[in-house]
């Protein structure tokens, strides 16, 4: 394939059959593509890349091309799929990757070739061919970059070329093993082959260019490989076209070749300039292909026979009546009809009114887009799908198509069609129907919205609805104001509270409803104005009516804008609420003198509570401490021991229980008194305090006798107990006056939570710890 004149962002195909078609097309490519300054990356085994090498070689120094990176021949592990199964993520990365690198190295542009069928091995279905290539479209265009797909036509199915064909902008298939039947340029790629595919129009079409129409003739037209083109064509549902152009054939070279070609093709058309001759050829092929939608002649303005009337140089013939539908001059034939279809498609495309075609069964065949952005569709979520999908009322469709099917035309036909995000417009269809033969074809519809206008319809009709409504409320003033507070509407309910009729109020400023004092304040002003602000402004107080009497209202302002947002005028709402304004007055005045004596029993009961809770604090400390010590007593010891066992258990922490006897306590009393004897006792207790954590319960059980439960000394043992007491005895005696030293007798026992006891068990358990350590103080 030559590329010539190649735009940014194209994406090609190549259909081929043989090994050679492949090397013919892209051998040129590459080459054109290293001539320009473009790096060139083909995509394929090895044994294809040393074949494009090969053939290359006899123009261009491969491995100079390859060394300086012009020239890249990727294999797939090398490239994009390096664990050899084709994924189109790897490749669109490996692509984007591929052009970014080769522009910032330099080169002018990036062409991208490489075969599809051989990539996708045997994922080659059409979903997988549509992925992959709608990848590549959106990595090329507005890019200087190509893609240039290729397809072996022998190892993929017909849906799948079809597929192929309908993704790209330009598609190439070769027609003859190499022969050069002159080059034909098409949108921007000049190709050395007779045959070529538009996407855009789905027409396959077949051009015999000046001498080797003979040579092509002689063969009757019916070479082996041109009627599989041409059946191709068929099978994929295109429109075959045969152009015969720039000849001297005869009817006698033409008329052989009809017969074999003829059932092939759609369309007929002849350049020539034997005006007689391809007349005759022509109505021939008319006559014996009724089915064929038009054949055309050309005839050259400085060729002319007399059997024609002079000037009419191009003459159209229906295949149906063979009669004379048209004329164009000969020399802007060609110019003029190919802008003439550009234009056409170009007003139908991109016309503001929303058109499109439907089947007979419903199913959309083209939509433009006004149709796709009036309801918000995708042309590929849009088209192919039933009409009826799109239509919020279900029996519209069948009514239309009916009427249609009774050649019927529709003149704004009201409907509702549904949008993608659910949203509802207003249509007026206007349709009718192209027949062919006596069939259903398709229709021709236009679709006009008219949502906008329905809703103004729906406003006004609103608006007097909502006016009927405000005119018979009696209970409140409702009115409207100008932009500058000016009385401009005046309902029932307004001439009931304030007095004025309608001649007396419309066109009066509602400052007249305010008090003197208030309109010196310019009250009525900023109302207004905080309305503009906010949008609507609500307020309370004395209003006038026209005999001067004065009334509590609750008032409602509310802004008007406009489409623009410029407020338009004000709509007010007044409410009289004298009366419950003096009945909430009367409730306010005894809410308060109910409160003053609630308050006032309030505070003597709350004394006599607080006088209360003091008592039974005093109560509580008696019943539960020991006076002397400040201590908790037996009773409030084993209340608070017994709750702490309980957590014990239920958290499996172990504590322990230690029972101090304050030796030789009565030879305190009886030798230094019992003053002396209660501030042993005291003594003792701060012992304790100071051994122990403030958390642990302390506790004197009555006499001499105190204990603790160390609550948090799980980790600690007897011993450590024992003497951390021992060592705060030893300090006490040390700083003290006293005639006498404080010695200590101690049982120490552990609660062990695995084997729960009472309170008190464990206290006898510690009692005869207790004794045990006195006998041995005896003995030693």
């Amino acid at each position: 394939m030559e590329i010539r004149q190649r735009r940014e962002g194209e994406h090609a195909c190549l259909l081929y059959d043989r090994p050679a078609e492949l090397l013919e097309s892209v051998v040129p490519s590459v080459r054109e593509a290293l001539a320009s300054g473009e790096q060139c990356i083909y995509l394929g085994d090895e044994t294809t890349a040393a074949h494009v090498a090969g053939a290359l070689a006899a123009t261009v120094d491969v491995s100079e091309a390859r060394d300086r990176r012009a020239l890249r021949l990727v294999t797939e592990r090398d490239g994009y799929s390096p664990s050899g199964e084709f994924r189109t993520g790897d490749m669109a990365a490996f692509l984007e990757r591929s052009i970014t690198a080769g522009l910032a190295d330099g080169f002018s542009g990036v062409v991208v070739t490489g075969d599809v069928t051989w990539a996708l091995g045997p994922k080659a279905g059409t979903e997988e061919v549509a992925a992959y290539e709608e990848l590549v479209t959106s990595l090329v265009p507005g890019r200087p970059a190509a893609a240039i797909c290729q397809y072996n036509a022998q190892h993929v199915s017909s849906s799948v070329e079809r597929k192929a064909l309908g993704l790209h902008c330009i598609v190439r298939i070769p027609l003859t093993d190499g022969t050069d039947v002159g080059a034909v340029r098409w949108r921007g790629w000049a190709m050395a082959e007779p045959l070529g595919f538009d996407p855009g129009d789905l027409t396959l079409m077949w051009t015999v260019v000046s001498e080797l129409a003979r040579n092509a003739v002689e063969r009757g037209l019916h070479g082996e490989l041109i009627l599989r083109r041409l059946e191709r064509g068929h099978r994929l549902g295109l429109r075959v076209t045969v152009r015969v152009e720039q000849t001297e054939l005869t009817p006698t070279d033409l008329l052989p070749a009809l017969p074999e070609v003829g059932p092939l093709m759609d369309e007929f058309e002849v350049l020539s300039g034997e005006g007689r001759g391809a007349m005759m050829s022509i109505t021939k092929w008319v006559r014996d292909h009724p089915s064929a939608s038009e054949a055309r002649l050309v005839l050259p303005s400085w060729k002319r026979e007399t059997n024609f009337p002079r000037g009419q140089d191009v003459r159209l013939l229906s295949s149906r009546a063979d009669k004379l539908v048209g004329e164009i001059p000969a020399p802007y034939v060609d110019a003029w009809s190919r802008q003439l279809q550009r234009e056409l498609i170009d007003f139908f495309e991109n016309a503001p009114v929303a058109l499109h075609w439907v089947a007979e069964d419903g199913r959309i065949l083209w939509a433009n887009r006004a149709e796709l952005e009036l309801l918000g569709y995708p042309s590929e979520e849009y088209i192919g799908r039933n009409i009826a999908e799109f239509h919020a009322d279900a029996d519209v469709i069948p009514d239309i198509l009916r009427r249609l099917s009774r050649r019927e035309a529709l003149h704004n036909y009201e409907a509702r069609l549904r949008r993608k995000d659910g949203s509802i417009r207003y249509v007026l269809i206007t349709s009718n129907v192209f027949w062919e033969n006596g069939k259903f074809v398709h229709t021709r519809c236009f679709t006009r919205d008219i949502t906008e206008r329905k809703a103004a319809e729906e406003a006004r009709r609103h608006d007097e609805h909502v006016g009927l409504l405000v005119e018979s409320v009696r209970g409140y003033a409702i009115f409207m104001m100008d932009p500058d507070g000016h009385v401009i509407t005046w309902n029932t309910g307004a001439r009931l509270l304030k007095g004025y009729t309608d001649d007396e109020i419309l066109g009066q400023h509602f400052s007249c409803f305010y008090t003197a004092e208030d309109r010196e304040a310019g009250k009525p002003e900023k109302v207004l104005q905080l309305a503009r602000e906010q949008g609507r402004v609500e307020d309370e107080g004395w209003r006038l009516r026209k005999d001067g009497t004065r009334f509590w209202a609750d008032v409602v302002v509310t802004a008007l804008p406009d489409e623009s947002g410029q407020v338009r005028g004000f709509a007010k709402i007044t409410r009289d609420l004298t009366e419950r304004m003096r009945a909430e007055e009367a409730l306010r005045r005894a809410n308060e003198a109910l409160e003053s004596r609630v308050a006032e029993r309030t505070q003597q009961l709350q004394a006599a509570l607080e006088e209360k809770e003091h008592l039974v604090a005093e109560l509580q400390n008696l019943a539960l401490s020991d006076p002397l010590t400040g201590l908790y007593n037996r009773r409030g010891f084993l209340a608070l021991a017994a709750q702490h066992l309980k957590s014990a258990r239920r958290t499996k922490r172990g504590c322990w229980l230690i029972v101090v006897d304050l030796d030789d306590f009565k030879q305190i009393n009886d030798t230094f008194g019992h003053p002396e004897g209660d501030r042993a006792l005291k003594k003792t207790a701060e012992i304790l305090t100071r051994s122990f954590r403030e958390s642990d319960i302390i506790a004197r059980l009555g006499g001499d006798e105190f204990t603790v439960l160390a609550v948090h000394a799980d980790d600690d043992s007897a011993s450590t107990i024992t003497k951390r007491l021992a060592e705060t005895l030893s300090q006490c005696n040390a700083q003290t006056d006293r005639g006498y030293a404080l010695a200590f007798s101690v049982g120490v026992v552990r609660f062990d939570p695995t084997s729960p006891c009472s309170i008190e068990e464990l206290l006898a358990r510690a009692d005869e710890a207790l004794y045990a350590h006195k006998r041995r103080k005896e003995k030693s």
